[in-house]
């Protein structure tokens, strides 16, 4: 044993990822080199490139044809790539607009599962950065139900996806 201690998990399957990526719009990237990564999938030129759900699940999956080819590597492309997901993610091209935030925390809400104690942590957190924005909120029902709703609609009930994103994390 390693005597590692692992106090929270989170775990994205593959279609999840596709899905987050997806809902905001691709995620931009800017490759040193053409990639060419059959195994993966993926075949892009040199520059500037938004990345669509399939093409970022190779770019962060693929070994040969990208850089040297280590685990290394990998990781490293994977760092920045989740940066740059989280830079998109909270960027007002996505906060300022309320569809595409609601499909953006419904493909969270199906494609996350955390343990129970971070779950509660990031609802806290999604809360009270709701609170902060004004544009669009998570409103917690006492059942612990997720709802998603925009001001000025009518009351908003807990969606089927929000209930989901709670059911994942418990």
């Amino acid at each position: 044993m390693t005597l590692v201690v692992a106090n929270h998990f989170v775990v994205v399957d593959f279609n999840g990822f596709i899905k987050v990526v997806d809902a905001v719009g691709g995620v931009p990237v800017c490759l040193a080199n053409p990639v060419d990564a059959p195994k993966a999938h993926l075949k892009l030129p040199a520059g500037n490139q938004v990345l669509n759900g399939f093409q970022a699940l190779g770019w962060v999956r693929a070994r040969e044809g990208v850089g040297d080819g280590s685990d290394l590597s990998r990781i490293k492309r994977q760092q920045l790539f989740l940066g740059s997901l989280m830079r998109t993610v909270t960027s007002t091209k996505v906060l300022t607009n309320p569809v595409r935030l609601v499909s953006v925390l419904n493909a969270v809400a199906h494609a996350v599962t955390t343990d129970s104690a971070l779950g509660e942590r990031i609802l806290d957190d999604l809360q009270a950065f709701a609170r902060r924005r004004g544009s669009i909120f998570l409103k917690i029902d006492p059942d612990v139900s997720l709802g998603v709703g925009v001001p000025g609609q009518a009351d908003e009930q807990p969606t089927a996806a929000g209930a989901a994103f709670v059911d994942s994390l418990r």
